[in-house]
């Protein structure tokens, strides 16, 4: 486990595991001392690859996939709530549902079917519906770049969070939560209006043009219901920013551009604050709602299935744009010893 994920694993483990929400105290991880690789990936998803590698993975795996991966993914962002207004990460994921009994959290998770192609993992918080449906990410200017476009996108997770964290600090209030709690979600609102414009700076940097996006629009919101926001907090914040931190941990590993750096290691030390506020609020609602929380969080805990990582063809990990595969690798091993400790912590107090 690198530094970075053990302060990741320690922030929400803190989280998770007071009784006051106000008694966890958030501090940026600290970056990993760079050493060079000697990566011999063959993988011929044509991952050039010609950056230094200053870390200290000595990986050696002659890794020969060939990426016959067509994914037909058309990121509409059509994910479903279910009945109990939450959707999945990873949608269609097969293997995973189970309708009775505890929860009997798997070190890993099981994979999704290797046959869907719907994502709904994000760089940042995602947007509900009061429904529970994801909120389709607003249209971005076509950019011909790979690299640029990948920095676009996360620029528009990370704008979309904006309004996510807005709506979570309505949700708060509505529900009597701890001043800490709101006041932290509305810090991280801010942080994510910092996050984004960032990343289209360096989106635009790449691209050659100016790249932007009108505010998003928090929706309109029926009075929050405890068990639904519970979950919908455990799925969006526990999970998906905890993940996607430990994602943008091994971005920071291998970039090399210096602004890059800067901003990765921004959203690094944010993003693990975001992720203990999630473990910290869902502590706080299963001692407020009791039993109905924790059974329908231990059924949520049963079919979760760790996000699949978007097929890349052409990775710039120099810039920050991490290839198929080490992507997934940075999601199952945060899954394995971030999420897997936290959860069992957070459903043993």
């Amino acid at each position: 486990m690198t530094r970075g994920t053990a302060a990741l694993l320690a922030a929400c483990l803190a989280g998770c595991a007071s009784d006051k929400p106000d008694d966890f105290v958030v501090r940026p991880p600290a970056a990993d001392a760079p050493t060079a690789a000697a990566d011999t990936d063959t993988d011929t998803d044509t991952d050039t690859d010609t950056d230094t590698d200053t870390d200290t993975d000595t990986d050696t795996d002659t890794d020969t996939d060939t990426d016959t991966d067509t994914d037909t993914d058309t990121d509409t962002a059509t994910c479903r709530a279910s009945d109990t207004g939450t959707c999945p990460p990873v949608t269609g994921g097969s293997g995973t549902t189970r309708d009775t009994g505890p929860a009997t959290l798997k070190d890993t998770a099981t994979p999704p079917d290797p046959t869907d192609t719907g994502r709904c993992n994000t760089a940042g918080r995602p947007l509900r519906q009061a429904s529970g449906e994801l909120v389709p990410p607003p249209p971005l200017p076509a950019v011909h770049d790979s690299t640029a476009a990948f920095w676009a996108e996360q620029a528009r997770d990370e704008h979309t969070s904006v309004a996510s964290f807005q709506r979570f600090a309505r949700q708060l209030r509505q529900l009597g939560a701890p001043g800490a709690l709101i006041a932290r979600a509305e810090a991280a609102a801010r942080e994510e209006e910092a996050h984004a414009t960032s990343a289209f700076v360096v989106a635009s940097r790449l691209a050659g043009v100016p790249l932007a996006l009108e505010p998003v629009c928090v929706p309109d919101d029926v009075p929050a219901d405890l068990v639904t926001f519970a979950l919908e907090t455990f799925l969006d914040g526990c999970c998906n920013e905890t993940l996607s931190t430990a994602v943008a941990l091994a971005q920071r590993a291998h970039a090399t551009d210096a602004r890059i750096i800067a901003h990765l290691d921004t959203v690094i030390a944010d993003e693990t604050g975001h992720a203990a506020l999630a473990w910290a609020t869902v502590r706080w609602a299963l001692a407020v709602g009791g039993t109905p929380v924790r059974a329908a969080l231990e059924h949520q805990v049963a079919r979760f299935v760790v996000p699949r990582a978007a097929h890349v063809t052409a990775p710039a990990p120099a810039l920050g744009h991490l290839g198929t595969r080490r992507t997934q690798q940075a999601l199952d091993d945060a899954y394995r010893d971030v999420v897997v400790p936290c959860t069992r912590a957070l459903l043993a107090a």
